[in-house]
């Protein structure tokens, strides 16, 4: 299973992306959390809410899934990170499935 991450600076952004890629089968489910991202921008510190948005997906849809987001990402540079993650059995064969 790979969990990919990426965030939007608005919550309709993030759930329009989220619906998308559950509805096309890119990632079986997605949670948008609101969180406060503190980075450099242009060289000025930047200290702004966002909306993280956490995708379950696995190995073969994750190419599909990195196109579809940044496709339809409002940034130019969208934070696009992923890791290998453990899941129990039942859960992992559910990513799997949907």
């Amino acid at each position: 299973m790979i969990i990919a991450v990426t965030t939007f600076s608005t919550e309709r952004d993030a759930r329009i992306v989220a619906k998308t890629v559950v509805d096309e089968k890119l990632a079986a489910c997605a949670q948008i959390s609101k969180i406060n991202s503190v980075y450099r921008s242009e060289g000025e510190m930047k200290d702004e809410t966002e909306y993280k948005l956490v995708l379950k997906t696995t190995k073969e849809k994750l190419p599909a899934l990195e196109e579809k987001v940044k496709e339809m990402h409002k940034y130019s540079m969208p934070q696009w990170v992923w890791w290998d993650a453990e899941a129990s059995k039942e859960y992992g064969d559910w990513v799997e499935k949907s």
